[in-house]
């Protein structure tokens, strides 16, 4: 697992949020999981540097805990992702409460939308679209 997060960080900045949308892709049925074949073809397209068919294998196995042969996409992010340090956590949990309005501990789409400046959206300053339409 330390290779692969090795070799996804020579990749760059955005390279989990890249890899995350490479899996939804090969989850074609929307199941939330992939299975081998799925899995190798993520790490072959996403053109991970020094990473083999055969170490997709091994990685794809470490997560198969139960054999049958799909292992959930969420579970290797988190994997990747590892603990959040205290000071994320703290940013975190300030940025939820600022944007939870009414202070119910859950966020509902009104409550961001209504905290989200789409002026400063790259689309709205590059002229490509209006604020209203983000």
């Amino acid at each position: 697992m330390g290779r692969f997060r090795e070799a996804l960080a020579k990749k760059g900045q955005k390279n989990l949020i890249s890899l995350k949308r490479q899996f939804a892709m090969a989850d074609t049925d929307n199941s939330g999981t992939v299975n081998l074949n799925e899995f190798e073809a993520v790490i072959r397209d996403f053109n991970i540097p020094n990473f083999t068919v055969n170490d997709a294998e091994r990685v794809f196995n470490l997560f198969d805990s139960d054999s049958n042969g799909e292992i959930e996409f969420s579970e290797i992010m988190d994997a990747l992702c590892g603990e959040f340090s205290e000071t994320r956590k703290r940013i975190v949990s300030e940025a939820f409460d600022k944007l939870d309005v009414n202070g119910n501990g859950t966020l509902e789409l009104e409550e961001v939308k209504g905290k989200f400046d789409a002026t400063r959206h790259p689309d709205v300053i590059m002229s490509h679209q209006s604020a209203e339409v983000i």
